[in-house]
């Protein structure tokens, strides 16, 4: 782009914003006015506003298989049932398997059993709520259940009775479940131990589950919705935490209650947000000050932060009125979007005072708004292009954030631009009236002093301007400073070539879980005693002829192929236990390959359904409820190792499966689901959507700043600074333990609009500086806007600065040091190592005979008037010089 073209494009701006200024200045109160009715109507909105929590519309892509292999699978079978449990666990140590403490333990059940939930005047009971054990008698009307206790039905007097309580389950370590299914006592003893010769000793806690009904189309039966089962989860979960029960302490767990506590963990930081907003109305009534009461804006600080909240709330009755998914991740938008906007209003200010006291008021907002009016447009279309982008994530929670934080971004800028210059225009007629900030009623007696009473000198800098215009540039504007600057660069950069690339995507749900939670011992004890927790696939088969031989071995071929994938234990389902019952029952009657013949099998299926197979009721559905003749789908269940297994290991379980059930498609419209998919198949494609969001999102900041700075090698200068930013950023994760998942993936992507705000605001100001050679106008840009990025960093930081107190993982852990890595590592490329290579650059350019970089100002008309400029900062440093221009 060429100077004349990028001197137009500059003036353009600076004239389009110069009439925005001196329009607010002439209509204070209409402009207050009109932000407040664009707020208040935008805020209208909220009437619609919902949260979502739906795990498949918040977590899976929507293309993704599993998420419509989970549509198929709820209209097929409805919604999987909830599973509440609690574990026991002595609290002195030593053996659960006494009589005193299954005693105990039956206590602990008489409590979930006898536990009421009161919801709109209806009380419901677990046995109101449950899955009901079969159709089958006699077990018909019972609650599925799982416990050690249904070695004595649950009954209090046997347990009382029985002489050797180890000896009856030695006796039988595998007994029938309600459900007709085999029930071994190792799948509800934690931490058994077994003598020598294999007879079981001791164990060190117990494990109780009910299935709940989550489906409202079977739950009719019993008259009982989902919500009900939610209320009853939710108490549930309240009443049996940590509760006694003589030497046992309970530790239950439930979806419901899962997603109260995350929920609860994200509420309860809203003082840390309230906290942080009243450090960062602190901070700005500092920044804003000055030593005199007349000169001083320490008020504007109270409107910059309202307006960012404004901002906020608009955005979030925009998003709802027009369907935006708000989810429990949304929140983290307001330590983000206070961090940015409030980055505006110090730019604004610290314009208002450099521009000439002279003028008359409509003429110095003018040239206020015509010197920060580019800048804050760079930094703000930058953040909102990197919102933007995160629009074309294939991920919603992603997407949702993204879309509310562009709103948030857009709002922020228009009110800081229009309401908070208008309140600027308001401080400056208090000026004008010699009244005192802050306490209007006062007049200010001696306006040329400070509130020490020494003389007013208005053109003097700041202590940190002053050090941004001496010992700092002396320094790293000097042969040795350049080299310490390029060399430290080199050594993050390797340091970031080597991490980033290891980063792995993972996420765990109970990372999210509170420090602070006794919800964190549940799963504890399920490590110490159980292994861990495991979690389950279901495959289901489609409407076939299921008495065709093919199919038949087909069946048999896909329980036996899915049980071999890695890191899969075993599978339990109804074909492999179809085949041992006709087997043993028609021995003699089956094929040579030992299958059912065609005209038999549904008469045996039948038979099977009836007898040893009435566990597997509900897993095969029927077109008739007596006869078998005609099956619509069937399913069966498998089972994964117990652990903690991360990301690699979870794809991995999920693809092999889909895989496998995908391959015998053809012959059993065969599919794959289990819950957790919806979560890997986020993670599956977490590196992907971020890299296309950060590219996407890179290319737009890069012409955003080739468009306003006017200059292809100063845009490539800052594009590269925001890039080795965010590498540096990535490798930062790797090397303290972070992974790549929803949170940190999103701050990946944000953070190159955030790392803009330090690059081009100086690369902004060496351009328009009148410098003679590059040092000198690079010392001119860090003296004339340093403070402001400085500032605007700082107050980012601030933003998420008591998140340290946080339970919260997404706010203690992912958050705080997403953006302090975020600031660090964009402040240093761009105060410190952005002005070196300015400078550089400039001079040798000069040097080949090129020209220098384009200087905007040799074809403006500049002087003391020219009020688009702020102060012209001499090479001296120790003066300005109030009769020359620059253009930020």
């Amino acid at each position: 782009m060429g100077v004349g073209r990028a001197s137009r494009a500059s003036h353009a701006v600076e004239n389009g914003f110069r009439r925005v200024g001196t329009g607010v200045a002439g209509h204070p109160w209409k402009t207050l006015g009109g932000v407040m009715l664009v707020a208040f109507a935008c805020a209208a909105g909220l009437i619609e506003f919902e949260i979502e929590t739906s795990d498949a519309k918040l977590w899976a892509p929507q293309n993704s298989p599993s998420v419509g292999y989970k549509r198929r699978m709820d209209s097929l079978f409805g919604f999987r049932d909830r599973t509440s449990y609690f574990y026991a666990e002595p609290h002195e140590g030593g053996s659960v398997l006494t009589k005193s403490r299954l005693l105990d333990f039956h206590d602990a059940f008489d409590a979930v059993n006898t536990l009421v939930v009161s919801e709109s005047g209806t009380e419901y009971r677990m046995v109101d709520l449950c899955r009901r054990a079969g159709v089958y008698e006699p077990y018909a009307s019972k609650c599925t259940m799982t416990s050690v206790l249904q070695w004595w039905d649950y009954n209090r007097t046997r347990i009382e009775d029985d002489p050797d309580v180890i000896g009856t389950l030695q006796s039988a370590p595998e007994i029938e479940s309600y459900t007709g299914q085999a029930l071994s006592y190792s799948m509800v003893l934690g931490g058994a131990v077994y003598s020598s010769n294999g007879t079981l000793e001791s164990a060190g806690a117990l494990l109780f589950s009910v299935a709940l009904l989550n489906n409202a189309s079977i739950s009719e039966v019993q008259d009982r919705s989902p919500a009900e089962a939610c209320f009853w989860e939710l108490e549930y979960g309240r009443a049996m935490m940590k509760r006694t029960f003589g030497d046992l302490t309970t530790f239950p767990f439930s979806k419901c209650y899962e997603r109260s506590v995350l929920q609860g963990s994200l509420d309860d930081d809203i003082y840390l947000m309230i906290l942080d907003y009243a450090l960062m109305l602190c901070f700005a009534s500092f920044v804003m000050s000055t030593g005199s009461w007349l000169t001083s804006k320490a008020s504007l600080a109270l409107p910059a932060v309202g307006f960012v909240l404004l901002a906020m709330v608009a955005a979030c009755g925009l998003g709802s009125a027009i369907g935006i998914q708000y989810s429990a991740v949304v929140q983290l938008l307001g330590f983000l979007l206070l961090g940015l906007g409030i980055d505006d209003a110090f730019v604004i200010v610290q314009s208002y005072r450099q521009s000439d006291p002279g003028l008359a008021s409509g003429s110095r907002i003018g040239a206020t708004m015509a010197t920060a009016g580019a800048s804050i447009t760079v930094t703000s279309l930058s953040d909102m292009g990197a919102f933007l982008s995160g629009l074309t994530n294939s991920l919603p929670v992603i997407r949702a954030v993204c879309a509310f934080g562009t709103l948030g971004v857009l709002f922020d800028y228009a009110f800081q631009v229009t309401g908070f210059v208008a309140m600027l225009v308001f401080a400056h007629r208090r000026e004008e009236d010699g009244r005192a900030d802050g306490i209007c009623c006062v007049r200010v007696t001696e306006p040329e002093q400070t509130c020490r009473g020494k003389p007013l000198d208005r053109a003097a800098p700041s202590t940190l301007q002053r050090f941004l215009l001496t010992s700092y540039p002396d320094f790293i504007l000097s042969k040795l400073g350049k080299t310490v600057v390029v060399l430290t660069a080199l050594l993050f950069f390797g340091f970031a070539a080597y991490g980033a690339p290891q980063i792995e995507a993972d996420y765990r749900t109970k990372w999210l879980i509170p420090s602070n939670s006794p919800l964190r011992e549940t799963l504890r004890i399920a490590d110490d005693y159980f292994g861990g927790t495991f979690w389950t696939v279901t495959i289901a088969t489609g409407a076939v002829d299921y008495s065709d031989l093919e199919v038949q071995a087909a069946m048999h071929e896909l329980d036996t192929a899915v049980e071999g994938v890695t890191d899969m234990v075993s599978c339990r389902g109804w074909s492999e236990d179809f085949k041992a019952y006709y087997s043993s029952v028609h021995g003699n009657e089956t094929t040579p390959d030992g299958l059912a013949p065609s005209d038999r099998y549904f008469v045996w299926l039948g038979e099977f359904l009836e007898d040893d197979g009435r566990a597997y009721t509900t897993d095969i559905l029927n077109t008739s409820e007596v006869s078998a003749t005609s099956i619509i789908a069937t399913r069966f269940t498998c089972y994964t190792v117990r652990g903690d297994l991360d990301g690699k290991r979870s794809i991995r379980i999920m693809d092999n499966t889909v895989a496998t059930a995908a391959e015998l498609a053809g012959t059993l419209d065969s599919f794959a689901y289990s819950p957790r998919f919806l979560f890997i198949e986020g993670l599956k494609v977490m590196k992907r959507e971020t890299l296309v969001s950060m590219s996407i999102a890179a290319t737009l900041v890069f012409l955003i700043c080739l468009l306003l700075l006017g200059n292809a090698s100063a845009a490539v200068l800052v594009f590269v600074m925001v890039a080795l930013t965010d590498l540096c950023l990535l490798a930062a994760f790797f090397y303290i333990g972070l992974t790549l998942e929803y949170v940190s993936a999103l701050v990946l992507v944000l953070a190159i609009g955030f790392s803009v705000d330090y690059s081009a605001h100086i690369a902004h100001a060496f351009l328009h500086s009148r410098g003679a050679t590059g040092d000198d106008k690079a010392r001119d840009a860090l003296g004339m806007i340093g403070k402001s990025v400085l500032c605007g960093g700082f107050s980012t930081w601030l933003a998420v600065a008591l998140l340290p107190l946080s339970t919260s993982y997404l706010f203690r852990q992912v958050l705080f040091w997403s953006i302090t890595f975020t600031v660090g590592f964009g402040g240093f490329h761009g105060v410190v190592l952005l002005p070196v290579l300015l400078s550089l650059f400039h001079t040798a350019a000069a040097q080949c005979g090129r020209g220098a970089l384009p200087d905007p100002a040799d074809t403006l008309k500049l002087g003391r008037r020219d009020v688009m400029n702020p102060l012209y900062l001499q090479t001296d440093p120790g003066k300005i010089d109030t009769k020359g221009g620059i253009a930020i």
